[in-house]
């Protein structure tokens, strides 16, 4: 039996219709430059017609960054994810977040669930951070995918080159016992 508030839309045959969730990932702005916060934003919304059950998410986030997260709006809480690191010696620490939603009514885009992934960067971390979500439900067909993609770059550092030459043939240096010659060499 369904919670009294959960909405089953049923067809005139008598067979129930689906939920139809909807699920995409955004850039918070790519190119960045390294040293500044890489973010994605995850949308997820049912547009109905019947509630989505047993709603959850998981997203593998980009390695070798320290990844937070931030519900922005909708019916859920940060309470309802976790997050979750690993990472085998040698490799870089791997992370990923994962989200039960329970069930999913049926809203528009604005009123779904907005998640904000954040991580800061650094000069390690110049290239292409890929981003891969999905999102199921028990009464969805396949799980819905999306990705995004943050280019970050490093600012070309211009060589540094030190031309020496000695501004003299002989140096004497003199101290408190003797005095010391010095032949410089370039």
């Amino acid at each position: 039996a369904l919670h009294p508030r959960v909405t089953e839309a049923v067809e005139p045959n008598g067979v129930s219709v689906p939920p139809e969730l909807h699920l995409t990932k955004t850039a918070g702005a790519s190119p960045i430059v390294a040293g500044q916060e890489a973010s994605f934003l995850v949308q997820l919304w049912n547009s109905g017609p019947s509630d989505a059950l047993e709603v959850q998410l998981h997203d593998d986030l980009p390695p070798g960054l320290f990844w937070d997260l931030e519900i922005l709006s909708g019916d859920a809480t940060e309470a309802d994810c976790t997050v979750a690191s690993s990472q085998v010696e040698g490799e870089e620490r791997e992370m990923s977040i994962d989200c039960d939603f329970g069930t999913l009514g049926v809203t528009d885009m604005a009123g779904g669930i907005i998640i904000r992934v954040f991580a800061g960067t650094d000069p390690t971390d110049c290239g292409t951070l890929v981003n891969n979500v999905n999102a199921s439900a028990s009464d969805l067909g396949a799980p819905l995918t999306a990705s995004a993609s943050i280019e970050v770059t490093c600012p070309q550092v211009p060589a540094l080159v030190i031309d020496k030459v000695a501004d003299a043939e002989i140096i004497v240096i003199s101290g408190p016992n003797d005095d010391l010659v010095a032949t410089p060499s370039v």
